[in-house]
């Protein structure tokens, strides 16, 4: 906040984030963003609950919870020297780790379905109903965009969709395209001799393709093609071989 003539255009006087938030809560996204001088700012305000608007020599009491959240391990940016220590301990009460889209087994359709009734609502249109197709990209997406991603790639596909019919997400022309797979599997390949266990085969693949995915089954199941529930099934069969 900022009082009357604090600077050039300051006409009024102005009450912070601080103050608006007393008596309630203050969420600070992207806290790892915050200058090392803003850093400092907010360290003094929380231990001593009081701020001081720009231009004024008065403190004001302030009692307000913060929440913030950061998409960076801020340990790590402590040994960096990017973040600081004693504000990490201010803030570290209660810690909740939420998990990105990827390591999620479900609720992203869910999710999706949540996002789309708020851009039905946006774009004054009825609640679309996403095809088996759609729900199939959803879950073995790896969404690297995490939220964000999945909310334009929904809003790009209901702005395009025609009203009334089953909405069809498929990948957005502006994410990068992936270079064809060699046909490793060509004419010049022949089975062994001696047979060819394909049940065995299968597990190495998928075992593969986890290993790639480091252990991620939703990135597991996009690289071989397949939903993850059948992925998950091949996995529990092998298990159980």
């Amino acid at each position: 906040g900022h009082e009357k003539g604090a600077f050039t255009d300051a006409r009024n006087a102005r009450i912070g984030l601080f103050e608006a938030a007393d008596g309630g809560t203050l969420f600070l996204d992207e806290i790892v963003s915050l200058s090392p001088s803003a850093q400092a700012k907010l360290l003094l305000a929380i231990e001593n609950g009081r701020i001081r608007r720009v231009g004024g020599d008065k403190e004001i009491k302030v009692d307000a919870r913060i929440i913030a959240a950061a998409n960076q391990d801020l340990r790590a940016l402590i040994g960096q020297g990017q973040f600081r220590e004693d504000l990490f301990h201010r803030l570290d009460l209660l810690r909740i780790k939420i998990p990105p889209l990827n390591a999620r087994d479900s609720g992203i359709i869910a999710l999706a379905e949540h996002f789309l009734s708020i851009l039905a609502k946006k774009y004054k249109t009825s609640f679309p109903k996403l095809s088996p197709v759609s729900k199939t990209y959803l879950t073995n997406h790896s969404w690297p965009g995490n939220a964000r991603e999945l909310l334009h790639e929904l809003e790009r596909a209901l702005v395009m969709s025609d009203p009334g019919k089953e909405l069809e997400i498929q990948p957005s022309s502006n994410a990068p395209s992936a270079a064809a797979p060699e046909d490793w599997l060509n004419e010049s390949y022949r089975l062994p001799e001696t047979g060819f266990e394909l049940e065995k085969e299968m597990l190495r693949l998928i075992d593969l393709a986890i290993r790639q995915a480091n252990g991620n089954v939703s990135e597991a199941a996009r690289l071989l093609g397949v939903p993850r529930d059948y992925l998950r099934y091949r996995l529990k069969k092998g298990e159980s071989s």
